[in-house]
């Protein structure tokens, strides 16, 4: 039951936190990290304001968008990378984010399809299925969540 508690204040904290235009991600760590001025330029621009956030659960995670990184937090960390260019399939109506670093390879699908949270009901007019791999893990894993372009 603690647990199940200290993962919905989590949730809570990164829905919140989401919701600001002053993200403070001090805390956070990022596998991503290295000494690379261009890596350390993404932890430092607070400035580039986020055009769309997702969240999902089980397990819980959340995605921010910028024009300039995308953060992807999840429990046990967090990914920071540089925002690549975007592919859209104009058919399928789904935008596609294609990123690979030493450290993993996401792939972020956006797709104008209506969603549902599984725990809170709220409706977005989008749904985000992300696959990552991190460099050394053998299997891929797959989110799938809710979002929302912001204005």
């Amino acid at each position: 039951m603690k647990n199940f508690i200290l993962l919905f204040c989590a949730v809570l904290f990164i829905g919140i936190s989401s919701c600001s235009n002053n993200q403070n991600n001090n805390s956070q760590s990022d596998t991503t990290a290295n000494s690379n001025s261009s890596t350390d330029n993404l932890f430092q621009d607070k400035d580039s304001a986020i055009y769309f956030n997702a969240t999902g659960t089980e397990p819980f995670w959340g995605l921010e968008i910028s024009d300039k990184r995308i953060v992807l937090n999840l429990i046990e960390d967090s990914l920071i990378t540089q925002t690549p260019r975007v592919t859209t399939d104009m058919e399928r109506n789904i935008k596609t984010y294609r990123v690979a670093t030493k450290e993993a390879a996401l792939i972020i699908a956006i797709a104008q399809k209506e969603c549902t949270n599984g725990m809170s009901g709220k409706v977005s007019p989008y749904s985000v299925e992300i696959e990552y791999k991190r460099t050394g893990d053998e299997k891929q894993t797959t989110i799938n969540g809710c979002g929302n372009y912001l204005n």
